[in-house]
């Protein structure tokens, strides 16, 4: 499918001309006289030779046009919305805007080739170091097990939600020698269950059945907010 559509403009004299331009490095390309839906098309055929595509539109709504667009030609497209400023404090939109970020951040801490579709505004948004936000990953294996009582400390500076049982990305629940965590980066939930200080095992499940969807033999999970503080940092705060 992406051969069909993007093939015929290597038979394209201007395209042509703007690839080997970008070679060079010499200046920005600029191109005009491009619909909407053939800005889209231009600019995947051109990117085709770049892991790291990152593209950068007017407006909010430009940005998820441009996003939709794009995945008819390509398979990894994020956008990374911009913060609303009324909304994002509130626990529904501001789930919703962090865990799309997050993706996104996610993607990049893990060099996973990707195209990125934002607007001018959310660029502009100031963000903590992409270094500093990986070190606070968790990483968790059948190999290398997480005691329980650091893991759930661990989730809550992350910025996940204790609750009685989970029901949405960025909360985690404890029952007995189970823990269940919905990573915000991740489809499904998690379940880990522990046999004393080691993981017995770790399986994806179905929120509203509770059963098991798959075993995995690890997790990788992913703050749920963007400002990550250390204790010292919040006391001197």
């Amino acid at each position: 499918m992406r051969k069909t559509f993007l093939d015929p403009l290597l038979e394209d004299r201007e395209f042509l001309a703007a690839r080997d331009y970008l070679k060079t490095k010499k200046a920005p390309v600029q191109v005009s006289g491009c619909t909407s839906v053939q800005k889209s098309h231009f600019v995947s055929a051109l990117a085709q030779e770049y892991p790291f595509r990152l593209i950068v539109t007017a407006s909010e709504l430009r940005a998820k046009e441009m996003a939709e667009d794009l995945s008819l030609y390509e398979k990894n497209v994020y956008l990374y919305p911009a913060k609303d400023v009324i909304f994002y404090s509130a626990d529904v939109h501001g789930n919703a805007i962090v865990k799309e970020r997050m993706r996104v951040i996610r993607h990049l801490a893990e060099a996973e080739p990707c195209t990125v579709v934002t607007s001018v505004q959310a660029l502009t948004d100031r963000l903590m170091p992409l270094e500093e936000i990986k070190k606070q990953v968790v990483s968790i294996s059948m190999d290398e097990p997480v005691p329980m009582e650091e893991l759930t400390k661990k989730l809550v500076t992350l910025g996940y939600q204790k609750q009685a049982q989970v029901e949405n990305p960025g909360e985690f629940a404890v029952r007995g020698g189970i823990l269940d965590v919905f990573p915000l980066t991740e489809e499904t939930p998690y379940r880990i269950e522990y046999w004393g200080d080691e993981i017995d095992s770790v399986r994806s499940f179905d929120i509203s059945s509770q059963r098991s969807i798959e075993t995995a033999d690890s997790l990788t999970v992913y703050p749920a907010m963007e400002l990550l503080l250390s204790e010292e940092e919040t006391a001197e705060g």
